[in-house]
């Protein structure tokens, strides 16, 4: 039997379009291209003298913490990011993703690895981004007592630095859009907890009359300048989308009619980050993962007075009431770094990047706000000799784990819903313990 050339041609080309892989969806390049600490802004100015107390007990808990002595003494220097190319890409105009770290300001780099949004670098270069993963400044200044204070000012100005730091960026990486072949309308911003708190005033700060006094005017310590004082000039400083995870404004009415599309995760139990209103770093323990022992050590030494600042739940309604595209991931009972949850990061993951697709191939935003989870059911006993898990049915049981620092499984099995589970057997030292579908519980036995 004989058939025509043409429609089988033609069934041909459909079946392997059906199949293709599109760009910023899927993987197309198996190689990446690293280009690190290309300078970004020169001449910076930032605190030099760091406070060898903190700095030293800090490194105890292995985070350092960039604590200094004061505004006034000022050093310069250059800021740097790194650089993901995917290798064999003659793309022209390509879409571009700026990495903004977290670390409370204070710790974090741009080549962390520990944190997770570091990891999407050579992933979304793989789907075709030009990606940039940038440094900002860190640290804040500390009062001469004990407990040594951050106070409200002296953490505004650290968060203006960054806000700076993100526009110099921004104004960077347009400049070299020929260089890098991008497409200066489609450059984006990615960045958990202090990152997404400057990409957000990245897009919604824009006016001098929007920065606080304390940076700008306050004549009792060092100015810092203008938005743009530093780096490239005459370039557009903001960003055209942004991904927030777990991320804040410091006034809510700089959020006007600013049309960028966002896209913010916010658990409802944040102490870090507040998911509504309130004072972030509020549960230092908390923001940096630390074992009981050592908490009790940093509350003891540092004491944090920090500025009201205004999270993803409050941006949400004002963007809603404002019919400005956007999503909303609610997490119910969750605190800061939602994708520590079990399972939650690889949702999390796809859900930003499939923001940034629809944004990259022109599909826009829409407007939805999602409410899941539960509030963890793990409750640990008295001096971490046991745990129990809660649930609506007694004869329910869980598989768990309880790992070390080093991620070796020490203890396995199922947990019975509502009965203590020993580990009494632990020696000294600090574990996580993970329960199927609950949040991992961080514990430290000390006998």
């Amino acid at each position: 039997m004989k058939f025509p050339i043409i429609p089988l041609l033609l069934a041909s080309s459909l079946v392997s379009t059906a199949f293709a892989a599109e760009r910023y969806k899927d993987k197309l390049f198996d190689q990446v291209k690293v280009t690190k600490d290309v300078v970004y802004a020169s001449g910076v100015n930032m605190l030099n003298v760091e406070h060898e107390l903190i700095t030293t007990a800090s490194m105890l808990f292995e985070e350092p913490l960039h604590m200094y002595v004061g505004e006034a003494l000022e050093d310069t220097t250059s800021l740097y990011m790194d650089v993901y190319e995917p290798v064999g890409d003659i793309e022209e105009n390509r879409a571009a993703v700026l990495i903004i770290h977290g670390g409370a300001f204070v710790a974090g780099a741009k080549d962390d690895k520990s944190m997770v949004i570091i990891n999407y670098c050579e992933k979304l270069a793989r789907m075709g981004y030009m990606v940039f993963s940038m440094e900002y400044r860190l640290g804040v200044s500390l009062t001469a007592a004990t407990p040594y204070t951050i106070e409200s000012d002296n953490f505004s100005r650290t968060v203006y630095r960054g806000i700076q730091d993100s526009r110099s960026a921004v104004r960077f990486i347009r400049s070299k859009a020929k260089d890098y072949r991008i497409d200066v309308d489609r450059l984006y911003i990615v960045g958990n907890s202090a990152g997404a708190i400057l990409g957000l005033e990245n897009i919604y700060m824009d006016k001098e009359s929007e920065i606080p006094d304390v940076a700008y005017k306050d004549s009792d310590l060092p100015n810092l300048g203008k938005l743009d004082e530093y780096g490239v000039a005459g370039e557009n400083s903001r960003a055209n989308g942004v991904v927030a995870l777990w991320g804040a404004v410091h006034d809510l009415s700089i959020i006007e009619d600013e049309k960028t599309p966002v896209f913010m995760v916010h658990g409802t139990a944040d102490k870090t980050v507040p998911y509504k209103s309130g004072k972030p770093l509020q549960n230092l323990a908390g923001t940096f993962d630390l074992p009981d022992q050592s908490s009790i050590i940093l509350d003891q030494l540092l004491k944090v007075n920090s500025p009201e600042l205004y999270g993803s739940y409050l941006i949400d309604s004002v963007l809603t009431m404002k019919g400005i595209e956007h999503e909303f991931y609610s997490v119910d009972g969750a605190g800061h770094e939602v994708y520590d949850l079990d399972d939650q990061e690889g949702i999390i993951e796809k859900k930003t990047f499939d923001f940034l697709y629809r944004l990259a191939a022109g599909k826009g935003a829409p407007i939805h706000a999602i409410v899941f989870a539960k509030a963890s059911g793990v409750k640990m006993g008295e001096g971490n000799r046991y745990f129990v898990v809660s649930g609506s049915m007694s004869a329910d049981s869980r598989p768990y784990a309880v790992v070390d620092l080093k991620g070796r499984a020490i203890l396995s099995g199922k947990a019975t819903v509502g009965e203590n589970v020993d580990l009494t057997m632990l020696e000294r030292g600090v574990y996580l313990l993970k329960v199927k579908g609950e949040k991992p519980v961080r514990f430290g036995i000390y006998k």
